[in-house]
């Protein structure tokens, strides 16, 4: 998997200031917003989220730089959101964590 980082901002009607997602390995949480109106006039906010996501390995792509038209697109389908604008930081080759339900857990031993 490919683990793509950096900032996307979209447009929203209602404003969660605690908005946070953590699904699957992959995390968005708000950097910042400001209030802004859209093309109608209407009220809405300006959202920045900071993001880490897992993209799944594509034949297309020879190296890490072909994954960043992947990236809008992974956003679109997972936020369902207006994206105005993304902001690819960093590209790399990882393995997600494995879930704590996987872990072993430790027993103690009897004495």
């Amino acid at each position: 998997m490919v683990n793509a980082t950096g900032f996307v901002t979209f447009l929203t009607y209602n404003l969660d200031p605690k908005f946070y997602i953590n699904r699957d390995h992959n995390l968005i949480k708000i950097s910042s917003y400001k209030d802004v109106t859209d093309l109608e006039g209407n009220s809405a906010f300006e959202v920045t989220c900071k993001y880490s996501v897992y993209l799944p390995v594509h034949y297309e792509c020879r190296s890490l730089e072909d994954y960043t038209g992947k990236v809008y697109p992974f956003l679109v389908h997972f936020l369902k959101k207006n994206i105005v604008r993304t902001e690819v930081h960093n590209l790399t080759y990882k393995l997600p964590p494995l879930r704590k339900s996987y872990r072993r857990k430790r027993t103690r031993k009897k004495s």
